[in-house]
C-alpha cells in the first residue's frame, strides 16, 4: 500500500474514533502527515504509518528511536534486545521513498521468503482468512503483519468490504482471532538505532512474566474492557532478535497459552503433523 494511500486511509479511520485533534494530528505526524520524511526516517522507522487496530478502538504508531516500549506515559518493562537478523528479501517495486509493501494470504509463504527466520504455533493453521502484509526496505527494517492468524474457536467470518477485513462472531474461548505481528532489523544502522513503539490511545500496561521459553513478556490491556475478562490483550516479546506482539480478545491465561505455543516454523510443524518422519520412523521401530 502505497503512503498516499495509508494517509486516506488514517484519515478515514480517524473520524470514527475518539480521539482529541490534538492526539489524531500526532498520528497523522508518525505516518508522515504533511510533513515530509527525509529518506532516512523512513529507512529507520518501525513504521511509516500509524497503524489502526481492527476490532477495537485502540491505536498505536510505531517508530524507531530508543529500543524502549511506552504505554502513552508509562515505560514498559524491557524486553529481551532486538538484533540484526539475515533475512530473503521480499520481492517487490520500492515506492518512491525506497518502501516495499506486499499483501499475501499465507504466513507460511512469507516466512519461506524470509528463510524460515519467524516463530510460527501449531494452534495457527493457514486458513482462508489470513491476511499477511509485508512492509520492508530490504535494507534496513522489516514489519510483517498476520490478521486471522489464530483463529481459536471463533467464526461465521464475514468480509466487511470497506475496509478489507474481516468480522467473525466470538467463541467460548476467544472472543477474537489473534493477530500477530513481527518486527526485525536487517542492518547494523537499524540495530544502532533501536526500536521503539508507543501505544497511544485506550490501552495500559497489565504486567509482565517470563514465558515457559523464558521470553521477556509484557501484557498491555485495552482499557474499553475492563469489564470483559476477555478484553483485547497484547502480548509483545524478542525471541532470537526478533519483536512479536500477539494482540485478541482472549483470557490472559489463554495468550500465555499462545505465547508458550510459538515456536520455531519447523517444529511447529511438527506439532502440527504429529513429528518429523525421523521420529515416527524412531517410534515405529520401538
Amino acid at each position: 500500500m502505497k503512503n498516499s494511500k495509508i494517509r486516506e486511509k488514517i484519515d478515514r479511520e480517524l473520524s470514527a474514533i475518539a480521539l482529541s485533534d490534538e492526539m489524531k494530528e500526532k498520528i497523522r505526524l508518525a505516518a508522515g502527515g504533511e510533513k515530509k520524511q527525509t529518506r532516512k526516517m523512513m529507512q529507520t522507522a518501525a513504521a511509516v504509518a500509524a497503524v489502526m487496530i481492527f476490532g477495537g478502538t485502540c491505536v498505536y504508531a510505531g517508530y524507531s528511536l530508543l529500543g524502549i516500549t511506552h504505554v502513552n506515559d508509562t515505560e514498559l518493562p524491557a524486553l529481551d534486545p532486538m538484533k540484526k537478523v539475515s533475512a530473503g528479501e521480499i520481492p517487490g517495486s520500492c515506492d518512491e521513498s525506497g518502501q516495499i509493501f506486499q499483501d499475501y494470504s499465507s504466513y507460511d509463504e512469507v516466512n519461506e521468503l524470509l528463510g524460515g527466520i519467524l516463530l510460527d504455533s501449531p494452534l495457527a493453521e493457514e486458513n482462508p482468512y489470513m491476511q499477511v502484509s509485508v512492509q520492508t526496505d530490504n535494507k534496513d527494517y522489516g514489519i510483517v503483519t498476520v490478521e486471522n492468524y489464530i483463529l481459536g474457536d471463533t467464526h461465521d467470518y464475514q468480509l466487511v468490504s470497506d475496509i478489507g477485513r474481516y468480522n467473525c462472531e466470538s467463541g467460548e474461548e476467544y472472543g477474537s482471532s489473534i493477530s500477530l505481528e513481527t518486527a526485525y532489523m536487517l542492518s547494523s544502522d537499524q540495530e544502532a538505532a533501536g526500536w521503539n513503539t508507543d501505544y497511544l490511545g485506550y490501552y495500559e500496561y497489565a504486567g509482565s512474566y517470563v514465558s515457559e521459553k523464558e521470553y521477556k513478556v509484557n501484557l498491555i490491556r485495552s482499557t474499553t474492557d475492563t469489564a470483559d475478562s476477555s478484553g483485547e490483550l497484547c502480548a509483545v516479546f524478542v525471541a532470537d532478535g526478533i519483536q512479536y506482539t500477539l494482540k485478541g480478545r482472549v483470557t490472559e491465561d489463554t495468550m500465555k497459552e499462545i505465547v508458550d505455543s510459538m515456536t520455531s516454523a519447523d517444529r511447529a510443524e511438527d506439532q502440527i503433523t504429529g513429528g518429523s518422519e525421523n521420529e515416527i520412523a524412531d517410534s515405529a521401530a520401538n
